[in-house]
């Protein structure tokens, strides 16, 4: 008597993982460049939402905040160190952070901003700039040739590993 054959072979099961695995490899990839762009999209919302809180504080208090904080000699331009450690911006918002790098402390892996009260310490600035490092570095706005920051933040200003800024809002140097 014959038996029936039931079941798949070892080849037919293999194949099938290949194709699987294939496609799953395709999504994956999708997925990544998905994810940079959401991210991308949110260091630019917060720029603007810095922003918003930045006009905020000039209509309350005169000016834009000082741009840079010192610790132990070293300024610090990025906005943890220079805007939200001044006792009266917390109000307008909470300190923003990197959605790829939240607790990395760096001028890249955060957002930078410099008022030109760097010009003369101790005031309140009358235009800043805010900078971000978008993941896709082709994608820019910073212009080297419109002043010394834009130069800074392209060039020798930059943590290892994260890029380069290449987002920027406000008037300074324009």
């Amino acid at each position: 008597m014959l038996r029936k054959k039931s079941g798949f072979t070892l080849i037919e099961l293999l194949v099938v993982v290949a194709i699987i695995s294939l496609l799953s490899s395709i999504v994956m990839a999708s997925l990544n460049s998905a994810r940079a762009k959401a991210r991308d999209a949110r260091r630019k919302a917060d720029l603007h939402q810095i922003q918003n809180a930045l006009e905020l504080y000039n209509n309350t208090y005169g000016g834009y905040p000082v741009s840079a904080w010192s610790d132990s000699g070293n300024a610090s331009y990025n906005v943890y160190d220079s805007i939200s450690r001044q006792a009266n911006f917390a109000q307008f918002m909470p300190t923003p952070h990197d959605p790829q790098y939240p607790n990395v402390n760096c001028y890249n892996a955060e957002y930078a901003y410099m008022s030109d009260s760097y010009r003369s310490p101790g005031t309140l600035g009358t235009k800043y700039v805010l900078y971000a490092t978008l993941e896709n570095q082709s994608t820019t706005n910073v212009n080297p040739a419109t002043g010394w920051y834009d130069t800074q933040m392209s060039g020798a200003w930059k943590c290892v590993g994260y890029g380069t800024p290449n987002y920027r809002v406000g008037d300074l140097y324009n």
